[in-house]
């Protein structure tokens, strides 16, 4: 007989008992679903992850710093677990390491960061409660993701670009809401750099009124506003908040006040930061993701930097996501080993059943491998219709889903959707697999009936 043959008579034999041919099913429909939703979901995850990075521009930024200005925890960007420190600690990040990076191949864009660790928190002008944050004074030519309003042009200085989660914090409505909004940015008690409060009226009212003439001892936090006309949008950047460097430059000008007794004159003196030790750091963008590499070894090379990127982790990240996928897989197939299991047993039942079927078989001509076939392919069948079913279903809850997860990443800002996938090579993997599966339960009750006695057979009742 064909094998078209055999699939017509599985089919007829199936639909005899069709309550425990659907029960094998709804098994096998049941561990397909959960494997296919399990992996579908490591794959959901990647995909975002990536999708993400890739919006944020992290696959082609650079961040460069300098050893001893840049390197520590507490001195620079970036901590020293996240960039391998080979730096020298004499060499300054100035202008002209700037523009020289910015002429290596493959660089787009090279900008300077500089980070303001005076700035401890962050409140609304009319609210007390303060939140604690970061500070970065960053270039209006650095390319920047927003949510809602714009980047800083060339005359701005006491504005600000806010993270996503401080838009919540502040008690702002959205993101709109924020915008154009003035929030304080609050400093360190010893704060001397622009707009301190520590100014000469203020030191010489201290002086008279604790009696002492160190003037070094006399401290208050200061309150700098800033207009928002910036939102960052949910993501790896989205702690970060951004002035202009310039501002951001003038900030780290600490002016002193100094009582000389020769002269018994209050003496100023002003030291700039960045003149002196140089910026925190750049941000250096690649022309695209297969350049980063490349590039960041020339920078390590040629002036002794350390660099980060993103893509010094992701390799890991996404073999920590393919381990997660794996094992939800594993688990998603206990089920279709149960299902297995089952279609064993509805094999052997119809075996019982059909003992004088097979046996009128076996006597008008039918070979023990017609029998052994015949089985197979009915176990099959239920394995490949489970596995259908199953892809069909998963469909169907890959919509639903979709459609609440775009309503959520909607309302979080997040341009992505329809990131519940199913790819194609899982479909076809998971019918290949339940159609195999069903193969297997079907050889152990396919060789009992082929091994039947034709004459034994005809005799059972």
């Amino acid at each position: 007989m064909r094998i078209l043959d055999y699939i017509k008579m599985a089919f007829l034999n199936l639909r005899r008992q069709k309550l425990r041919t659907f029960l094998t099913i709804i098994a096998v429909v049941i561990g397909a679903v959960a494997v296919l939703s399990l992996v579908s979901l490591g794959s959901t995850v990647k995909t975002v992850f990536m999708q993400q990075m890739e919006s944020m521009g992290a696959l082609t930024e650079i961040l460069v710093s300098n050893q001893g200005e840049g390197g520590g925890s507490d001195n620079g960007p970036f901590a020293e677990s996240e960039a391998e420190q080979i730096g020298s600690k004499d060499t300054k990040i100035d202008d002209d390491i700037v523009k020289k990076i910015s002429k290596i191949e493959g660089v787009k864009s090279a900008t300077p960061v500089i980070s303001i660790w005076d700035v401890q928190g962050m409140k609304r002008v009319s609210e007390k409660k303060t939140y604690a944050t970061r500070v970065e004074g960053i270039s209006k030519d650095q390319k920047i993701k927003l949510m809602a309003g714009n980047t800083f042009k060339k005359n701005d200085e006491r504005s600000i670009i806010i993270g996503n989660p401080m838009v919540k914090a502040l008690k702002f409505k959205d993101v709109n809401d924020a915008l154009g909004r003035e929030v304080e940015l609050v400093t360190r008690p010893d704060y001397r750099g622009a707009g301190s409060a520590i100014t000469l009226d203020y030191t010489m009212k201290q002086m008279r009124k604790s009696k002492t003439l160190d003037m070094s001892q006399i401290k208050k936090r200061s309150h700098l506003k800033a207009k928002i006309i910036g939102v960052l949008p949910p993501g790896p950047k989205a702690e970060n908040n951004y002035v202009p460097i310039g501002w951001a430059r003038k900030m780290r000008v600490r002016t002193e006040y100094n009582f000389d007794f020769d002269s018994s004159k209050v003496m100023v003196t002003r030291w700039d930061n960045i003149d002196e030790e140089g910026y925190d750091g750049i941000s250096v963008e690649a022309q695209s993701p297969g350049r980063v590499k490349k590039i960041a070894n020339k920078i390590k090379k040629d002036f002794g930097f350390s660099t980060f990127t993103v893509q010094d982790i992701i390799q890991g990240i996404l073999s920590i996501l393919s381990i997660v996928q794996t094992v939800l897989g594993l688990i998603g197939a206990i089920a279709l080993l149960v299902a297995m299991i089952g279609i064993v047993n509805t094999m052997f039942m119809s075996i019982y059943e059909r003992t004088r079927e097979i046996g009128v078989m076996r006597a008008t001509g039918a070979t023990r491998k017609a029998i052994r076939r015949l089985f197979t392919v009915e176990a099959a069948t239920i394995g490949f219709l489970g596995g259908a079913i199953g892809v069909l279903l998963t469909f169907g809850l890959r919509y639903i889903g979709n459609i609440y997860v775009n309503n959520a990443m909607k309302s979080e800002g997040l341009g992505v959707s329809n990131i519940i996938t199913i790819p194609l090579w899982l479909i076809l993997a998971i019918l290949a697999f339940t159609t195999v599966l069903g193969i297997l339960a079907g050889i152990a009750p396919a060789f009992r009936a082929a091994k039947m006695d034709p004459v034994e057979a005809l005799r059972y009742e």
